[in-house]
């Protein structure tokens, strides 16, 4: 049984116990592959569930602990939390503390210079005392915002000549608004089956993946990114097609897809001749074929992300590109907070 306020030789037994049990819980969720940093909340629910029989708030009456929604925000789980959280905390150390990536990783010419660009997923503004914050994850980008701000170690702006400095603001603005509308139309398109999320999963992974490879000099990434680019247009032809009918051409061959889907993408077909044969990218895999024009290769980089936008405009969504959420600080680390504190 848990007290609403933990007694504090009660809470070292239950302390001791989580403990005792939690490297179980861990390993589940490892095999699970549940990322670390989403581990303790979880960890937390599931020794609810598996050992506290009743709850007594108070002086009332005890009680079974309910479901995870009733109980997450009360005081007594908030203690067990904050428990939880000390043992991974102890037992992994900085690495709990480490957050996902909150960008888009793509690829930006400066003065004929290749750079990374780090697409903010999300923006965020205070809400109400520094208790809640406002949340909006942005389909493009907003008048507000500078792009060319986002290039990961670039150069010093000042010191290009204007006709330079104006390229590369108009590029690192389109990349970073298709990349967004690519990110945030995926999440908001209205699946169908098992086959259509994985297409629409193998997307902007290809597209991040083909953006690394470009900011490498060796010879060989040029072969590599033309094949992640090809699959990342190949997706999202497919996820197109699969939405309209159901079903997909077994093919590799871009104009054949486009010619499937009704409407067509929200591209002209003449933009695909960009893109090399699709048994050229094939080959390339291997390591056979063109290994040379790096230029050439970003050029296309740039065309493979209006044909991936203009597939994925066409398919049925819900707009959430313009939604902003107020999102409060989760009572769990609220009260965790202050038993943390109290130890002190």
């Amino acid at each position: 049984m848990v007290d609403g306020e933990v007694q504090q030789g009660g809470e070292h037994e239950i302390a001791a116990q989580i403990r005792e049990v939690l490297p179980y819980f861990d390993r589940y969720l490892a095999r699970r592959e549940v990322p670390l940093s989403h581990r303790a909340f979880l960890a937390a629910i599931d020794y609810v569930k598996e050992f506290v029989i009743a709850v007594r708030e108070g002086a009332g009456d005890e009680r079974a602990p309910g479901d995870s929604r009733d109980f997450i925000a009360t005081r007594w789980f908030a203690t067990i939390f904050h428990h939880v959280d000390a043992w991974y905390r102890d037992r992994y150390g900085a690495a709990f503390d480490e957050k996902p990536d909150k960008h888009i990783t793509g690829l930006v010419e400066i003065a004929d210079t290749p750079f990374a660009l780090h697409v903010p997923t999300t923006r965020t503004r205070p809400g109400n005392a520094d208790e809640t914050v406002w949340i909006s994850m942005p389909d493009g980008v907003r008048d507000d915002e500078r792009p060319i701000e986002w290039v990961n170690r670039g150069p010093n702006m000042a010191m290009l000549d204007e006709e330079d400095r104006i390229a590369a603001e108009a590029e690192a603005s389109e990349t970073a608004d298709r990349l967004r509308y690519i990110r945030t139309s995926l999440m908001a398109v209205s699946h169908g089956d098992d086959k259509l999320v994985g297409l629409m999963g193998g997307i902007l992974s290809r597209l991040e993946n083909a953006a690394s490879l470009l900011l490498s000099s060796s010879n060989q990434a040029v072969q590599h990114a033309y094949w992640e680019m090809q699959l990342a247009c190949e997706h999202a032809l497919k996820a197109l097609l699969q939405q309209q009918t159901g079903t997909f051409r077994e093919t590799h061959d871009l104009y054949r897809l486009y010619d499937d889907a009704d409407p067509n993408p929200d591209f002209a077909r003449v933009l695909l001749k960009n893109m090399p044969a699709w048994r050229e990218t094939a080959e390339m895999r291997y390591g056979v074929g063109d290994q040379s024009g790096h230029r050439q290769c970003r050029a296309t980089y740039r065309d493979t992300l209006a044909i991936v936008t203009g597939a994925i405009r066409v398919m049925k969504k819900m707009g959430i590109g313009n939604a902003s959420f107020e999102i409060r600080r989760p009572p769990w680390f609220q009260v965790a907070d202050e038993v943390r504190r109290a130890s002190v």
